[in-house]
């Protein structure tokens, strides 16, 4: 189990699986951002980026809830996904399916 905290990077899309069941699908960023305290500077940290899936109940209530930028937390199931495309590129991507989510309000 896997808990991130972040930002929505795109609108979620609502799909259905071969069985009729909804899927709601989306992108998370985290970064650590802080302030360095020997020199009192801002440091701000790339960004993780993961991908999110989430069924059922919770994709139809997230379809309805969520939007891009907004600050949520996500609870659920980590996989690393390694890929490759037909030009050759290669890459590593974090999946999320999820088991809750939720509007993190430390935020507002």
């Amino acid at each position: 189990t896997i808990v991130i905290a972040g930002n929505i990077g795109n609108d979620p899309t609502k799909n259905e699986t071969r069985n009729g069941k909804a899927v709601i699908n989306f992108r998370v960023g985290t970064s650590h951002n802080y302030v360095d305290q020997r020199t009192g500077e801002w440091v701000e940290s790339p960004t993780s980026w993961y991908n999110v899936s989430a069924f059922g109940n919770i994709a139809e209530h997230a379809k309805a809830s969520l939007h891009r930028g907004d600050p949520v937390i996500v609870v659920g199931r980590l996989r690393i996904r390694d890929w490759e495309a037909g030009d050759g590129k290669k890459g590593r991507e974090a999946e999320i399916t999820a088991d809750v989510i939720g509007h993190d309000l430390s935020w507002g």
